[in-house]
C-alpha cells in the first residue's frame, strides 16, 4: 500500500534549498516513482500561485496519480472556488473531499 504523506510550500521549498535539499528531493523522488503520495491542500495551491516558476515546477513533476488533494468543505467566494479548480486541473491532481472542524 503507497503512503500518502501531507506536505506543505515548505517541504516543496526545501528542494530549492540547500539546507533541506537532500531530504527534500529525496522525498519528491519517492513521489516521482510512486513509492509515496503527496497530499496536499488547497492552501498549499493558493500558496504556489505566487510562488517562482521553479517552485511551482517541483510539485508540477510529480504524476498525476501521486498527487491528491485535500479539499476543505467551507464557504468560498465563487471567484476563489474557480481559481483554485482551474489550478488543480492544469496541476491533475487528483481531488479528495474531506470535512475538518472548524475551530472557534
Amino acid at each position: 500500500m503507497m503512503q500518502d504523506i501531507y506536505i506543505d510550500t515548505s517541504v516543496i521549498g526545501g528542494c530549492l534549498d540547500a539546507e533541506f535539499q537532500e531530504w527534500s528531493v529525496r522525498l519528491f523522488d519517492e513521489f516521482k516513482k510512486g513509492i509515496k503520495r503527496c497530499v496536499i491542500s488547497s492552501v498549499v495551491l493558493s500558496e504556489l500561485e505566487d510562488a517562482p516558476q521553479n517552485v511551482k515546477n517541483v510539485l508540477a513533476e510529480v504524476p498525476s496519480g501521486n498527487k491528491i488533494l485535500l479539499n476543505r468543505i467551507m464557504k468560498r467566494k465563487n471567484s476563489l472556488k474557480n481559481t483554485l479548480l482551474q489550478r488543480q486541473l492544469q496541476l491533475n491532481i487528483i481531488m479528495m473531499p474531506c470535512i475538518l472542524p472548524l475551530q472557534r
